[in-house]
């Protein structure tokens, strides 16, 4: 195997097991991962795991740099979002609850969502995809 298979390969695998792991934490809800956030973003981060380990397998390393960026692109997108609407910004949450009687306590729980630790196996992962396109020097690795 060569550096840029088990990069490819183990990046691929972070980025699954990410999809899985909690990636945000309330006390109100609790843990979510990926797919309890957005289906649509997850789903689109589980196809591009699948073709990275698939291209990886396939020893085709220059198309894991376009995975690995649009890897990249989703998960920068999804965290983009997040920060909008926690910060009050998000015009569906604040327009939905102003005038609620429970305003209060949807706001504490919007305000009380903390980043877990799937977010850091996703970046890894998607990073160590992109790290494997860009490898130089193709040395074998002996099993």
């Amino acid at each position: 195997m060569t550096q840029n298979q088990i990069s490819g390969l183990l990046g691929a695998a972070l980025l699954f097991a990410g999809l899985f792991s909690p990636i945000f934490t309330s006390p109100v809800i609790g843990q979510l991962n990926y797919f309890q956030y957005d289906k649509a973003e997850a789903s689109i981060v589980l196809f591009l795991a699948a073709l990275s380990l698939s291209l990886a397998l396939a020893r085709v390393y220059q198309a894991l740099l376009f995975t690995g960026l649009g890897a990249c692109a989703t998960l920068g997108f999804s965290f983009f979002k997040f920060q909008l609407y926690t910060s009050g910004q998000g015009g569906r949450w604040t327009s939905t609850f102003s005038d609620s009687p429970f305003e209060g306590i949807n706001r504490l729980t919007m305000n009380s969502f903390s980043l877990d630790w799937g977010w850091g196996l996703l970046l890894v992962g998607a990073v160590l995809v992109v790290a494997a396109a860009n490898m130089k020097g193709y040395r074998k690795i002996d099993d």
